[in-house]
């Protein structure tokens, strides 16, 4: 038996927690005594980086690799219990709220009474703001950074992006 790989996994989620190339002694498959861990043994080839591998793979009940699947985007995580990639709508939120931040604190200038703007380019940098603040309103259902729709800023004005 030629193994190439030793595996360690939570036995409760199937999750892989290591992946490192076998030596020339190696520990036996099983349970780890005393924890919720145990190891397998891979005898395939992994092709490209062992992280990306691991990342990619779950052990099931019947002690195999299986494949997760494509992930469907940045902000979806895969789910031990459904064994899915769900969407983690709490982090998006808070980058989408960071991005807005952002936005507002680069425009802040504008609303400054010594601020060189007229009045009426003032006001609409303060309608500029408002539509920022209004976000996430009317966006709930978003899954994607890129289809929340920016309002541009006031004369076409370049506000560099995060992207996430």
């Amino acid at each position: 038996m030629n193994v190439h790989y030793i595996i360690t996994y939570n036995t409760s989620t199937g999750g892989i927690i290591t992946c490192v190339p076998a030596g020339a002694e190696y520990p036996a498959e099983g349970v780890i005594e005393g924890t919720n861990t145990a190891i397998l043994h891979k005898l395939e080839e992994i092709k490209g980086r062992i992280q990306d591998w691991s990342d990619n793979h779950w052990v099931d009940q019947g002690y195999n690799f299986v494949h997760k699947g494509d992930r469907p985007g940045p902000y979806w995580v895969w789910d031990s219990d459904t064994k899915t990639y769900e969407f983690d709508k709490v982090t998006f939120w808070q980058h989408v709220r960071q991005e807005r931040t952002k936005r507002l604190y680069m425009s802040d200038w504008t609303q400054f009474d010594d601020c060189p703007l007229s009045d009426s380019q003032k006001e609409e940098w303060k309608s500029y703001r408002a539509a920022l603040r209004d976000i996430p309103n009317g966006f709930e259902n978003v899954q994607s950074f890129n289809a929340i729709a920016w309002p541009t800023p006031p004369n076409n004005e370049v506000i560099e992006i995060t992207v996430w």
